[in-house]
């Protein structure tokens, strides 16, 4: 997925390396950041209904 990713965003984007560079850089932050914030949403809410949260925001993030 990754490598497509990049093959994407050179070719049809036309994207800089750097570029490319900040948005795995971004990508890579937002999983730090969600697996720190993880433990805190797991006591706060269900743990189905994170998940679904979480699928949820992956689709809408991914689309």
């Amino acid at each position: 997925m990754q490598a497509n990713l990049v093959y994407y965003l050179s070719d049809y984007l036309a994207m800089s390396p750097s570029l490319i560079a900040v948005v795995f850089a971004a990508q890579g932050a937002g999983a730090v950041l969600g697996a720190a914030a993880c433990p805190w949403l797991a006591r706060r809410f269900a743990s189905r209904r994170a998940a679904r949260a979480a699928v949820g925001a992956g689709r809408v993030g991914g689309a």
